[in-house]
C-alpha cells in the first residue's frame, strides 16, 4: 500500500492512514500551553453553564463532588493542553479499583462536555475525553433486585407489623406503591384521599449538600400522578391518619418542615435493624429502590396493562420501566414456558397445527 504524504507547517509528513495525517495536523495547531489549568477552566465552565441551568440541585452537587474529590486532585493542576488520552486512562485505572464503572463513566462524561467547551474556545484542537481508545473500567454496580414473592410476604407479615410511626408508613408506601424516596417524603396528609382511594403525587424532595430537604416538582411531568391506594396500604394509612402535615416525620421534626436526609437514613436504619431481628437477610440495606423494582415486577406478573404500570410508577415510556425495574422471576418464567410446552405438544408430526389444535387465545395472551 502506498504511503500518504502531506505538508504540515512546512514539513512533509508521511503515514499509512489519512486519519493519522489529520491527527498530526491537529496536534500541530494545538498550543503547548493554554495558561489555563483544568481546575480553573472547569470551575469557570460550571459557574457559567451548569449552575445557572435547569439541572437539579442534586445533580449539580454530584458534579461538584466529582470535580472537587476526584478530578481536581488528580489533574486539576495540569494545563488543559497537558491532558492526553494516556493521562485519562491512568486516571480511570486508578479509580477502577475503588469505584463502579457507572461512576467513573459519569466523571468522564462530565469532563468530555467541559473539554468540548475548551475546543470552542480555541484552547485545544481535540477532546481526549472522547477518544475511542479509552476503556471505562470499574467495579460492577450493585444490581437493584426485586424481592421474590416469598421475600415480599415475609416483609409484609413479619417486618411491617413490628414497625411504628414514620418507619411503618415509609415501609408501607415503599412496598405497596413503588414511589420514589423524595415523593414519599414530600407526601402530605392533604394528598391522601382515603375516601376515593388515591394518593395525589404532586411534589418531591431533593437533598443537596445540606441536610435539610427542599420541596420541588416531581422528577418529570409524568411524576405528577394519582396512585391507587390498595386495601393493604389503606389499613395502615387509616391507622396513622392526620388532618394535615407531612406523613414522614423525624423524631425532632420542625412544624411544617419536610423530612431531612438524616431522617431518611435513620428510618432505613430502623427498618434494617428490625429486619435483622427477624432474620431477614435479603433486605439489602435500602427498602426504596428494591421495592420500586418489586412493585414494577409484580404489576407485570399480574398482567396489568402497560399504561397503568407507566402511570403508577410515574414513567413516560414502558420500555424504560421494563429495562430498569422489571425483573423476570421464576414463577413468571415457569408460567410463560408452560405456554410454550402446550404449544409444542400440539404440533403434529408434519409440523403443522389444525384448527382444533390451536392454543386458546387466553393461553397465548
Amino acid at each position: 500500500m502506498a504511503r500518504l504524504k502531506a505538508q504540515i507547517n512546512g514539513k512533509w509528513v508521511t503515514s499509512d492512514t489519512a486519519q493519522h495525517l489529520v491527527d498530526k495536523a491537529l496536534q500541530s495547531q494545538t498550543p503547548e500551553k493554554s495558561d489555563q489549568t483544568v481546575k480553573d477552566y472547569a470551575a469557570r465552565y460550571m459557574r457559567l453553564y451548569k449552575e445557572n441551568s435547569s439541572i437539579s440541585n442534586n445533580t449539580l452537587t454530584g458534579y461538584h463532588g466529582y470535580l472537587k474529590n476526584h478530578i481536581y486532585p488528580a489533574m486539576g493542576h495540569k494545563d488543559i493542553c497537558e491532558i492526553t488520552v494516556d493521562v485519562i486512562q491512568s486516571y480511570i485505572n486508578d479509580k477502577a479499583t475503588v469505584y463502579t464503572q457507572k461512576t467513573i463513566k459519569e466523571h468522564i462524561t462530565l469532563m468530555a462536555e467541559i473539554f468540548d467547551g475548551a475546543i470552542e474556545d480555541g484552547l485545544i484542537a481535540k477532546n481526549p475525553f472522547r477518544s475511542k481508545r479509552l476503556r471505562i473500567l470499574g467495579k460492577e454496580s450493585q444490581e437493584t433486585k426485586a424481592y421474590t414473592e416469598e421475600e415480599f410476604k415475609q416483609l409484609e407479615a413479619d417486618l411491617l407489623p413490628d414497625l411504628t410511626g414514620s418507619a411503618q408508613l415509609y415501609a408501607a408506601l415503599c412496598l405497596y406503591t413503588g414511589m420514589r424516596r423524595g415523593e414519599i417524603c414530600a407526601l402530605r396528609w392533604e394528598d391522601v384521599d382515603l375516601e376515593n382511594g388515591f394518593l395525589h403525587v404532586r411534589e418531591s424532595i431533593e437533598w443537596a449538600a445540606k441536610n435539610q430537604g427542599g420541596i420541588k416538582g416531581t422528577k418529570s411531568n409524568n411524576g405528577k400522578r394519582d396512585i391507587v391506594i390498595i386495601p393493604q396500604l389503606a389499613a395502615i394509612l387509616e391507622r396513622h391518619h392526620k388532618k394535615s402535615g407531612y406523613l414522614i416525620q423525624g423524631a425532632r421534626a420542625k412544624k411544617e418542615a419536610p423530612a431531612t436526609n438524616q431522617t431518611v437514613i435513620r428510618l432505613n436504619e430502623r427498618i434494617g435493624n428490625e429486619a435483622a431481628k427477624h432474620g431477614i437477610a435479603f433486605y439489602r440495606g435500602s427498602l426504596n429502590r428494591n421495592s420500586r423494582a418489586t412493585v414494577a415486577t409484580f404489576m407485570n406478573n399480574a398482567a396489568l396493562d402497560e399504561k397503568t404500570i407507566e402511570s403508577q410508577l410515574g414513567h413516560h415510556d414502558i420500555r424504560f420501566t421494563r429495562q430498569r425495574y422489571m425483573k423476570a422471576q421464576a414463577k413468571q418464567a415457569e408460567k410463560s414456558m408452560g405456554k410454550l410446552s402446550v404449544y409444542m405438544a400440539q404440533i403434529d408430526a408434519c409440523g403443522t397445527r389444525t384448527e382444533h389444535q390451536k392454543v386458546p387465545q387466553t393461553l397465548m395472551a
